[in-house]
């Protein structure tokens, strides 16, 4: 972190400038806002709190003199490039976002659940897993149901943050979590390493025929012919 009494005109408010330093050195927002000696409630709550404080005109003009200034200091080294590019192209997207499957509704009912349960109480059985779909559900034929499940972005670090790249509410009421291109970081990251090679060949045939003086086709494909013909 950049010690605020070298860099510029700290904020008259040292919990603001504290919640700016936080920001630059890479910190989440809710965690920020909770590290620069605010309380809230909640996660939430501090996220929302800490985006309502960003969006201060002060706030915003400290942010990008901190920003300035940590960029003319900071420079990024090959191997601190290479970590990076590594990191996002094998980062796991099931991170973000994953499949689930729950039991569907007639997976458990109370007439299945008190079977299965007597089953166990007699020692002929597993006990009941009532998160997962009923071993012979006929209603989904113990395939259950799946459900998309999103992690909060408050949750995310290292590799999986930098995969995220955004998400929208569709029409539907459905979140879709977009990611940064992973065959892209790949390939940037086989060119820094020499990986990725270029390759190009061509061939020249050079042809020796005699061509009858009235011959009126001399094309390639005729000359070609003639050729072949003379090998034979």
């Amino acid at each position: 972190m950049i010690p605020a009494t070298t860099v510029g005109t700290p904020l008259d408010n040292e919990r603001h400038e504290r919640f700016c330093h936080a920001l630059i050195a890479g910190e989440p927002l809710g965690d920020a806002y909770q590290l620069a000696g605010f309380r809230s409630g909640s996660r939430g709550a501090a996220w929302n709190n800490a985006s309502r404080l960003r969006a201060q005109p002060t706030v915003q003009a400290r942010l990008r003199e901190l920003t300035t200034q940590a960029a003319a200091a900071v420079v990024i080294d090959r191997a601190t490039l290479l970590y990076e590019l590594h990191e996002l192209a094998t980062a796991d997207p099931s991170e973000l976002s994953r499949v689930v499957i729950d039991p569907c509704p007639a997976c458990w009912s109370d007439e299945a659940l008190g079977a299965a349960m007597d089953r166990w109480i007699a020692g002929q059985g597993e006990a009941p897993d009532t998160d997962n779909p009923q071993p012979g559900c006929k209603s989904c034929r113990s395939r259950g149901v799946s459900r998309v499940v999103h992690t909060a972005t408050e949750e995310l670090s290292g590799a999986a943050r930098r995969l995220y790249a955004g998400a929208k509410t569709k029409s539907d009421g459905s979140v879709e979590v977009a990611i940064v291109d992973q065959l892209s970081a790949r390939r940037e990251l086989h060119d820094l390493l020499g990986l990725r090679v270029n390759r190009s060949e061509s061939k020249n045939l050079n042809l020796t025929a005699t061509v009858d003086a009235k011959a009126t086709d001399v094309s390639a494909d005729a000359l070609l012919d003639l050729w072949k013909d003379s090998r034979r």
